[in-house]
């Protein structure tokens, strides 16, 4: 009997140490794919950077020169094929922040895309009117400044803090947008 038992508490013992193993595997593979998001929002800043100069440059210059420079969309491979398997090892801000900037590079690839298609050639053989380019512009430039300031904010605190409306840096990009007049 006492040899069943122990063959028991060894198969119970084994079987433990194999799910601790597998648990820490796991572990350290949601760690892994959190720091390589903390990564790709890192290498996407510098890239929004430029988007935003690029777009500020065509708010300002776009009704002169009626000229528009174009900026390569976003590409965000990791957030969009891993957000899913991290986000409950977020806190509840961090996943506002991130959804909220999905939201807002998906606005701003969208009007990227939008000005590429229809303004590559004449406006008029689309049947825009410049305001409706402009107006484009502007929507486009307020996304990148709003993905901007989510994007520097929680880098700042770690995602620990939300970045809502009420926030400083978002008070302070629709001071920016409001000051741009259609």
């Amino acid at each position: 009997m006492s040899d069943l038992i122990g063959g028991l508490i060894g198969v119970a013992v084994g079987w433990g140490l194999s799910q601790a193993g597998e648990l820490y595997k796991a572990h350290c593979q949601k760690k892994r794919l959190k720091t390589l998001l903390n990564q790709e929002l890192k290498d996407i800043d510098v890239s929004l950077d430029e988007i935003v100069l690029t777009l500020k440059k065509n708010v300002d210059e776009y009704r002169k020169f009626y000229r528009v420079d174009y900026c390569v969309p976003l590409n965000t491979p990791f957030l969009d094929a891993h957000y899913i398997e991290i986000a409950d090892q977020l806190t509840n801000n961090q996943r506002y922040n991130l959804r909220n900037l999905q939201d807002q590079f998906a606005a701003l690839n969208n009007g990227l895309l939008w000005l590429e298609q229809n303004t590559v050639s004449s406006p008029e053989n689309h049947g825009l009117l410049m305001i409706q380019i402009y107006a484009r512009i502007k929507n486009t430039y307020r996304a990148a400044l709003f993905a901007q300031a989510i994007l520097k904010e929680s880098n700042k605190s770690g995602g620990q803090e939300a970045i809502t409306e009420d926030h400083p840096s978002s008070i302070k990009v629709k001071e920016i947008i409001s000051k741009i007049k259609i």
